[in-house]
């Protein structure tokens, strides 16, 4: 890491700064929360029609 800092450009130094703890890692992408809304009571009927439309079996 330090050779690449060495060579590199700013967010080299920058990144080489933030695993040694200097800096923040502010630039973590988003947490983007997403909730289940599928109705778990129709799975059975909702696998069948989709197997059934794109041409599989249906056991």
């Amino acid at each position: 890491a330090i050779a690449k800092a060495l060579k590199g450009s700013y967010a080299d130094w920058e990144r080489l700064g933030i695993q040694l703890g200097y800096f923040e890692n502010d630039k973590k992408p988003p947490v983007v929360a997403v909730q289940n809304n599928f109705d778990m009571s129709t799975l059975r009927e909702t696998v069948i029609k989709a197997r059934i439309e794109r041409g599989l079996s249906v056991a």
